[in-house]
């Protein structure tokens, strides 16, 4: 039976190679094998009798075949796959490493735009703080009076010129 899809995180961190096992022998990971090879396809005859061959079944087929096991003192993951044919024992493997890796990197580039969007949302929090307090700050002055004693861009251009490219660099981000 095909694992369903994988769990978001691993329990022993993100390099447990048993939840690696899990994620190379999902339906996600093999589906898209099974998929990019047409397995449903090539296997037919060989698996069914010249008859159609179901997505899940070529799954299966793939997990029954499938050999993963951690390779001593890294964090490394074998992948291979039993077959008659060597080269598509060899083909499988690869489409199997893959189809792995490009899930690895989709989940890191979902991850990376998470923090992306929770910092997003930080700062223009904390810019309408500032704004909220620019604004009791300038009613203030108005109502004592008090002269505005904020630089012009030109002095902060002469004067601190990283300050103003960073402060530009974070507006054109928003």
């Amino acid at each position: 039976e095909t694992q369903p899809d994988p769990p978001e995180h691993p329990a022993n961190g993100p390099y447990d190679p048993y939840f690696d096992f899990d994620v190379i022998q999902s339906k996600t990971v093999l589906g898209k094998v099974a998929t990019s090879l047409n397995l449903n396809v090539v296997w037919a005859k060989k698996y069914a009798g010249g008859g159609t061959l179901a997505t899940n079944e070529a799954i299966a087929i793939l997990k029954n075949h499938l050999r993963l096991a951690p390779v001593r003192n890294t964090r490394l993951t074998e992948i291979s796959f039993n077959s008659s044919d060597p080269n598509e024992a060899a083909k499988i493997a690869n489409a199997v490493a893959g189809a792995y890796q490009e899930y690895r990197l989709e989940k890191r580039k979902q991850d990376i735009l998470k923090r992306i969007q929770v910092l997003t949302d930080d700062y223009r929090a904390e810019e309408q703080v500032v704004k909220t307090k620019q604004e009791t700050l300038d009613q203030l002055r108005r109502e004592l009076n008090v002269p505005n004693s904020e630089p012009t861009k030109e002095l902060l251009k002469s004067n601190s010129p990283s300050y103003y490219q960073a402060k530009q660099q974070l507006q054109k981000m928003v």
